[in-house]
């Protein structure tokens, strides 16, 4: 009886694995990494505050982040990438709402990669991008 409550649970925990691993892609390399490259994780997050502000498209490294309808918190999607030191362009539009001109809004970080990072994280929140 154990044994089928504990086959149960474990496949069902395997399911749900499975599929958060599904909502972030990763762009990376198939083949193993070289020893310079730095783990590079994206999250894409509408502004909740004023609820106007929406991400309308990501690009990274002239390629484009696939964006799912924000949840609760605002979460629209990310990736994970393996990137070699140096600079990277990152590009985000957003919407502003139907009563203000211009309509979209256009925005460009460069985010720079150092040779002795072992790990970063970029969060685009509206129209604000940080990178750690």
């Amino acid at each position: 009886m154990a044994t089928r409550i504990l086959g149960t649970f474990f496949l069902w925990a395997s399911i749900f694995c499975a599929a958060l691993t599904a909502q972030t892609p990763y762009y990376g390399s198939n083949y193993p990494a070289s020893p310079s490259a730095v783990p590079v994780q994206l999250y894409v997050y509408d502004e909740s505050e004023t609820g106007i502000e929406q991400i309308q498209s990501v690009t990274f490294n002239n390629r484009d982040v696939p964006l799912q309808p924000a949840d609760l918190y605002g979460f629209r999607g990310g990736g994970g990438y393996q990137m070699e030191p140096g600079s990277y362009k990152l590009e985000w539009t957003i919407s502003t709402g139907k009563r203000s001109w211009p309509r979209t809004n256009d925005f460009t970080q460069t985010v720079t990669i150092h040779p002795g990072d072992t790990w970063t994280q970029v969060t685009i929140k509206g129209d604000k991008a940080t990178v750690f």
